[in-house]
């Protein structure tokens, strides 16, 4: 005979153990369990990451690769040359490149005034 399991929270929609999970722990009111609040203080960690790398007071190396790449992409599209985003993010003038590059992005030429600056 086949057991009934009862399932009393939200973890059967989207799995627990991301910050999808989590939010909706909090949402239904339910105590968010241990790996959803892992998995939010992780991507917190990542967003204040980001955020100092994007104003230019954590170099972009701490990141995660797809953090870094959407750094560079930002970057470039506030008219920053690869000089410039290697200044920025504290990493070498051939890696900003590659990363522009491997996004599919053409340079920037360079120019009198940019946007954010060079850090």
């Amino acid at each position: 005979m086949p057991v009934a399991v009862v399932v009393t929270h939200s973890d059967v929609l989207d799995g627990c153990g991301t910050p999808v999970g989590y939010r909706r722990h909090v949402r239904h009111r339910e105590r968010p369990c241990r790996a959803c609040c892992g998995a939010n203080a992780d991507a917190t960690a990542v967003w204040r990451l980001y955020r100092d790398a994007l104003v230019g007071r954590e170099p972009a190396e701490a990141l995660p690769t797809r953090h870094r790449h959407r750094l560079v992409a930002e970057l470039h599209s506030d008219g920053l040359t690869d000089h410039e985003i290697a200044a920025h993010t504290r990493m070498t003038t051939y890696t900003a490149a590659r990363i522009r590059a491997g996004l599919g992005l053409l340079p920037n030429r360079p120019s009198a005034t940019s946007t954010r600056g060079v850090a």
